[in-house]
């Protein structure tokens, strides 16, 4: 009966550090991402980027095309999410 009680309280204690640690490592924000390899693209293309993140989150379709080219010219994790935003409102 020690047993069962020894493993039961650990697996107790693991998962309330597991959850502590879940609640405590990201926080949602609605504030821009200041990513220095997006702020390293010409300015053009950032102008551009910006401009269809907006349309994607009213229209994806629309700007699907254009974020896949980019993707290719500039693999940066912003564009593949603003990807899955355009996806999403198709």
């Amino acid at each position: 009966m020690s047993k069962k009680t020894r493993a039961s309280s650990r697996a107790t204690a693991h998962t309330a550090s597991y959850n502590k640690a879940t609640e405590e490592s990201y926080q949602l924000t609605s504030a821009p991402i200041l990513d220095q390899r997006f702020r390293n693209l010409p300015q053009d293309v950032q102008d551009e980027f910006n401009k269809l993140s907006k349309i994607a989150e009213v229209n994806g379709a629309e700007v699907i095309p254009r974020l896949l080219e980019l993707k290719q010219q500039y693999p940066l994790p912003l564009i593949y999410s603003c990807l899955a935003i355009a996806y999403g409102r198709v």
